[in-house]
């Protein structure tokens, strides 16, 4: 009986000692989401979204899906504060990856008739894209 008191008091003791001792994650880090598969689906969303623009009405029915897409962005920009220096690390590499791709889309759509109409908020994207660079 003693032995099993003193097993459970010294289990007791490793798990209080293990309470917040130990190196935080982000919850983005955490549960099987992380920030840099959320970046890619926002990237995908992009790219899906864009690739429905063929002319001004198009263009116009795609704005508030960008709009919305956008402020995802800001919100994984907020979230990537909190990131470890690896978790951190690992999504300015892939933030680097997909900027190319989003600014030649700018540019392909600045050119379309319509287009121009979602210039802003393709800005917007690219400026929150290269600060998680």
């Amino acid at each position: 009986m003693r032995s099993t008191c003193r097993a459970l008091a010294a289990a007791v003791v490793l798990l209080a000692a293990g309470c917040g001792g130990g190196p935080q994650t982000h919850p983005l880090e955490t549960g099987g989401i992380d920030a840099v598969d959320m970046l890619q689906t926002l990237q995908a969303r992009t790219v899906r979204v864009l690739g429905t623009v063929t002319g001004t009405a198009a263009a116009e029915a795609a704005l508030p899906e960008l709009e919305a897409i956008s402020a995802d962005y800001g919100d994984l920009l907020v979230d990537a504060k909190g990131l470890s220096p690896a978790g951190r690390a690992e999504l300015a590499e892939q933030a680097a990856r997909i900027l190319p791709g989003l600014k030649d889309n700018a540019v392909r759509l600045g050119s379309m008739r319509g287009g121009t109409i979602l210039t802003p908020v393709l800005g917007e994207i690219i400026d929150k894209v290269a600060l998680l660079q």
